[in-house]
């Protein structure tokens, strides 16, 4: 008799366990899906984004002098060139 009880109180418990599972998953498939629909953001959303600023940042303070360089020599190369026609 012990044991019955026994049995039919675990497969109770398996029960009530299989059902708070599917539902637990249930509400992180809804989570995700209210989160990416939602337009907002997590904590861990904007600590990406602001790595992807901060990098693109970065690159830019990399990029920055090269481009300086550059524009400089044009603009030597453009006065040499106006002066010339302005001498003609």
């Amino acid at each position: 008799m012990l044991r019955l009880i026994s049995s039919k109180l675990n497969e109770a418990i398996f029960s009530v366990s299989n059902v708070l599972s599917a539902q637990l998953e249930q509400k992180k498939t809804e989570f995700e899906w209210l989160k990416s629909h939602s337009g907002f953001a997590t904590k861990k959303d904007l600590e990406e984004m602001e790595s992807r600023i901060i990098k693109s940042i970065d690159n830019i303070k990399t990029v920055s002098p090269s481009v300086e360089k550059a524009v400089k020599k044009e603009q030597i190369a453009l006065d040499k060139l106006d002066n010339t026609i302005k001498d003609k």
